[in-house]
């Protein structure tokens, strides 16, 4: 066995269903559902590429959802 005492490499990046994702907010985090819808809409938006006039519309949407 190993020690849990940082030695171990940590992941950088993880896969989570939709499903996963809201439960983790929802459930266990308290958000509101359409927060959770948020989240996800924001997540897709940044993993596809964008050019520089929809930076400023993603940062208005984020603005929008998170006040």
């Amino acid at each position: 066995m190993r020690a849990a005492n940082g030695n171990r490499e940590r992941r950088e990046t993880v896969v989570l269903t939709r499903q996963a994702i809201e439960a983790i907010l929802v459930s266990y985090m308290g958000w509101e559902p359409e927060d959770a819808d948020a989240f996800w809409e924001l997540a897709i938006r940044e993993t596809t590429p964008r050019d520089l006039g929809e930076d400023e519309m993603w940062h208005r949407n984020f603005e929008r959802a998170f006040r």
